[in-house]
């Protein structure tokens, strides 16, 4: 199979040859490959690399013209980083291993290098290459092998630290595509005619209790790459494509029946138990009844206590679930160790106590199955965020633990921030971005109905009021480095900076429908001497100016005119300016000297300062009980949506923050505006 992909120059550790040092021309022997196996981490993972050291394989076109550079740490980007140059015609391969003679420069730049090479303290190099062919063969159960059977070598560097064979040095410089001419499997470890023969019974047996056919097994007999999880996870797709989308309760329960099996499948998901577990009752002869009352036990059994506290982990969790609810509960504690579960408890972190970032990781890609023994941090980092591929290992589950993390502080944090508009305005929900309708009936006048007569019909007369959500949020990165480095302010920080603008979105939403005073359903501003709410000369608060605000209130009709509303204000809306004044004419502490001076509104209204009303505004809300004043709304009543993904361009994790959100003045009634003194 022929497949294209990019990769960079790589680097592989090249040696001197001391003997060949020639101190008049200042020339040295390098052999700079040999066809020893490299492990690496790169294009999809682990893998040995093996460059083939023949005439054929290696394009020595460049070293020999004269052309391959000798540098300083494999800098490409200055001249005055050229030490030297390799000799032309000097490349030799022989003896699976490829040669060549390097010269150092005589000028006053490079003296100082070279006395270093002759003295033997500079005695490391690298030799930098490009790969253009591949044979990639995969070993089953082991780490894949890549031979390059067309290579370059592109320059010889001196380093003071040569190419490390196990860590990932390919880098984004020098793209160039490499094509793989030949992907084979090895199947030297191909299973036995016994191994056969049980394997094949068990596939057969889980497929027929399940109510398969075996033509359905077949292919996965063939195949012996699939294993018995891979069947398990067939079967369960091919019972839940087989159930009725409304299955109908039957007399008596069918063993094989595709809605029993979707149903105890369905029901053990949901309790958190393993699809194994669900086969093993698929394949009984219990009722479906039968089966969720084992589902139920099963849940019920009892987890062990940690570190003498008692696992907060629920019954039939299995083992990564409770590391995961562990390492969640470790880490919330390590940023607020006052941080309290849905409970209402403080959060125990038990065994993960003090335990950082990186020793959770490692804990982590263990209980994967991975081996993290050699790894270097950045390595452990890169791979449990699934940055990077290790033989079969592909995306972890540790993002998801701290995707957990992250919602749990912003989720508190959000739960924290002050939103004055809350109690003055009503909540709604959106079910898509349409543009949403709200209409406001007229009342129905009573009339008599004589002893014998008929009800007569009313229509009513209606207003019209429309609006719709938009989409607001923000991108968090969460790169690798800060798991090394056991930062957590990703998690404490970031969530909480995340909901205040979530909050702040919001109140810039709503209180800019007060400032904006733009027209209603009728053509008319919002607040209009027209809708009497609404005074033309700006008073200052006091028992005069609010009796004026309160009595047009009063007053307010229904939309035909028919009946009147009697409202009252409940809430005196005001800025930073007017505070104090909002609480004199609310409190019920305040004595007046004079009795002319006595607050009759005391405890008739409640103050709400907020400072996005400048100077000195002032409004009066009615109780959004009692009639609508703004509505506001989220996409399918969820205030604040997180995702999350991996991120290759920068080495990390992003978490998304998104809030669909709306709002709108629903009736003008409810509303009082004055400019105010």
């Amino acid at each position: 199979m022929s497949v294209k992909q990019q990769i960079g120059i790589g680097y592989i550790r090249a040696t001197f040859d001391a003997t060949t040092i020639n101190k008049d021309n200042r020339t040295v022997d390098v052999v700079f490959a040999t066809e020893t196996p490299v492990l690496r981490v790169g294009w999809d993972g682990m893998f040995n690399e093996v460059l083939t050291c023949t005439a054929e394989a290696v394009m020595a076109e460049r070293f020999n013209s004269g052309a391959g550079p000798v540098l300083d740490t494999h800098s490409r980007y200055s001249v005055k980083d050229q030490l030297g140059a390799v000799e032309p015609n000097s490349t030799v391969i022989k003896g699976k291993q490829c040669r060549c003679t390097i010269r150092f420069a005589k000028t006053p730049d490079v003296e100082e290098t070279w006395q270093k090479v002759e003295d033997g303290i500079l005695r490391n190099i690298s030799v930098g290459y490009n790969t253009y062919e591949v044979t990639i063969e995969e070993k089953t159960g082991g780490i894949p092998t890549y031979t390059a059977t067309r290579w370059e070598p592109m320059e010889v560097s001196l380093v003071p630290v040569p190419a490390d064979f196990n860590s990932k040095v390919r880098n984004a410089d020098e793209q160039h595509e490499v094509t793989i001419i030949n992907h084979k499997k090895n199947t030297t470890m191909a299973l036995n005619k016994t191994e056969a023969k049980k394997r094949k019974s068990e596939i057969l047996t889980a497929c027929r209790a399940a109510g398969l056919t075996d033509e359905f097994a077949q292919p996965f007999i063939d195949d012996e790459d699939n294993t018995m999880e891979d069947v398990r996870e067939a079967i369960i797709e091919a019972l839940v494509a087989k159930a009725a989308p409304a299955p109908k309760p039957a007399a008596a329960p069918v063993v094989n029946d595709a809605n029993r099996s979707a149903e105890i499948i369905k029901a053990c998901r949901a309790a958190k138990l393993t699809d194994t577990y669900a086969l093993e009752l698929v394949a009984g002869s219990q009722s479906l009844e039968e089966c969720r009352a084992a589902i139920i036990n099963k849940m019920a059994e009892s987890t062990e206590p940690v570190n003498g506290q008692q696992s907060t982990v629920k019954p039939g969790a299995d083992e990564k679930d409770k590391k995961r609810d562990g390492m969640v509960a470790g880490i919330l504690h390590r940023i607020d160790p006052s941080e309290k579960g849905a409970d209402g408890k403080i959060v125990q972190p038990g065994e993960y106590r003090g335990m950082s970032l990186l020793d959770m990781a490692r804990e982590w890609l263990e209980l994967e199955g991975q081996n993290t023994r050699g790894l270097s941090k950045r390595e452990v980092a890169k791979m449990v965020l699934g940055l990077v591929r290790s033989g079969g290992y592909g995306t972890s589950d540790f993002p998801n633990l701290l995707s957990n993390v992250f919602n749990k502080r912003l989720r508190k944090a959000y739960e924290l921030q002050s939103r004055t508009f809350l109690p003055w305005t009503t909540a709604s929900t959106a079910s898509d971005f349409k543009t949403m309708t709200r209409n406001q009936l007229g009342d129905l006048v009573f009339q008599e109905v004589k002893e014998g007569g008929e009800y007569k019909a009313e229509k009513l007369s209606e207003s019209v009021e429309s609006y719709r959500v938009a989409k607001f949020g923000r991108i968090a990165h969460f790169n690798w480095e800060a798991i090394v480095n056991d930062d957590l302010n990703a998690f404490s920080r970031i969530p909480q900076i995340m909901a205040a603008a979530a909050a702040q979105k919001q109140s810039d939403v709503v209180y800019g429908i007060l400032s904006a005073n733009d027209d209603m359903a009728d053509g008319v501003d919002l607040f209009h001497a027209t809708h009497a709410n609404y005074t033309g000369t700006g008073t200052a608060i006091s028992v005069a100016s609010l009796g004026v605000g309160r009595g047009l209130m009063r007053k307010q009709k229904s939309i035909d005119s028919k009946n009147h509303l009697n409202l009252s204000p409940k809430y005196l809306i005001v800025g930073p300016d007017k505070e104090a004044e909002a609480l004199q004419f609310t409190s019920q502490n305040y004595v007046a000297a004079q009795s002319s001076n006595i607050n009759v509104w005391a405890g008739l209204m409640t103050p709400i300062v907020e400072n996005r009303i400048t100077g000195n505004k002032w409004y009066l809300s009615a109780d959004p009980s009692m009639i609508d004043t703004i509505e506001y709304a989220f996409l399918d009543g969820e205030e604040l949506y997180t995702e999350e993904r991996t991120n290759f361009e920068k080495d990390g994790y992003d978490f998304k923050a998104r809030m669909v959100f709306g709002a709108k003045a629903i009736d003008h009634r409810g509303l009082y505006y004055n400019t105010g003194v």
